[in-house]
C-alpha cells in the first residue's frame, strides 16, 4: 500500500465535514438575505431565489423578516442548488408576501401543529375555499 491510500480514510472524512453552504441564521442572527422570485395567486407557495447551495434543505422550516420584522414563517418544499420552493403556513404581516421583495431567512424549529390558516391575517383564502 501507498502513503495515498493511507491517506484516503482521512480525507474522505475531512470531505464529509465540509459545510454544503452558509446556512440560514439562527434566531437573533443577522440571516441569510433572499428574495421571492415567483409567488403563487394565493400568496401561500413561493420561488425563492437560495437553494441548497445556500445551505438550505428539504423540509427545513423558516422565519421570513421584512422591513417591518417577522413577516411570516414557512416550509421548504423542494430544492434546487440555486432556488427553493416555499410553503407559507403561519403568516404575521399580510403584505409581505410579494414577488421581488427582499428578505431575510433565519431557520426556525417545526412548529408542533401549524395553526389554522383562517385565523391568521391572509387567512381569507383558506376559508372561501373550506366554505364555498
Amino acid at each position: 500500500m501507498g502513503r495515498s491510500s493511507a491517506l484516503a480514510p482521512a480525507l474522505a472524512l475531512a470531505l464529509s465535514w465540509a459545510p454544503a453552504g452558509p446556512a440560514p441564521a439562527a434566531p437573533g442572527a443577522p440571516g441569510l438575505k433572499a428574495r421571492i422570485v415567483r409567488l403563487s395567486s394565493d400568496k401561500r407557495v413561493f420561488l425563492l431565489n437560495k437553494g441548497r447551495e445556500d445551505g438550505l434543505a428539504d423540509g427545513q422550516h423558516a422565519t421570513f423578516h421584512g422591513q417591518k420584522g417577522k413577516a411570516f414563517r414557512a416550509e421548504a418544499l423542494r430544492l434546487s442548488p440555486s432556488r427553493s420552493v416555499w410553503q407559507i403556513y403561519l403568516l404575521h404581516d399580510a403584505d409581505a408576501p410579494r414577488a421581488d421583495r427582499a428578505l431575510v431567512v433565519r431557520a426556525a424549529s417545526p412548529m408542533e401543529k401549524a395553526p389554522d390558516p383562517g385565523t391568521r391575517a391572509g387567512g381569507a383564502a383558506a376559508r372561501a375555499r373550506d366554505n364555498p
